[in-house]
């Protein structure tokens, strides 16, 4: 199991990632991208990516939270998370400019299922972990 502690410990391994994904953005946005971006490598989607690792050919995936965290619930939790974030990224829910009215029962809706616990049940269904954070703009 590796211990990367920083981005910048990343320049000793091999690292793959999602061609033109929101991974590969946060890593070239990273202060220390220059240190390790000859390391890098983009596969066509994550899948090929995770082949590569099980095989040997890359040492760590870069991958969003969500989708890294729902790959490793299928994979019975085989992968090894890392304790740091290599950038902020946030999913929104977008409406149509002025429908307020339906932006504010979805807001009720989230705020209730966060409160009421249901959002923290689904996300460890799908994620074996709580990860929802929900934010006011």
């Amino acid at each position: 199991k590796l211990n990367i502690k920083s981005a910048d410990e990343l320049s000793k391994y091999n690292v793959a990632t999602q061609a033109d994904s929101a991974a590969l953005e946060a890593m070239k946005a990273n202060e220390q991208y220059d240190s390790f971006k000859d390391k890098v490598t983009e596969y066509p989607d994550y899948d090929k990516a995770l082949l590569a690792l099980k095989g040997g050919k890359i040492d760590v995936i870069a991958i969003d939270q969500v989708l890294g965290e729902y790959k490793n619930k299928n994979l019975k939790g085989e992968l090894a998370t890392l304790d740091f974030s290599l950038g902020d990224d946030a999913y929104a829910i977008g409406f149509r400019k002025g429908d307020t009215a339906l932006r504010d029962k979805v807001n009720e809706a989230l705020e209730t299922l966060v409160k009421e616990g249901k959002a923290e049940e689904i996300s460890k269904k799908w994620f074996n972990k709580n990860i929802v954070i929900l934010k006011d703009n």
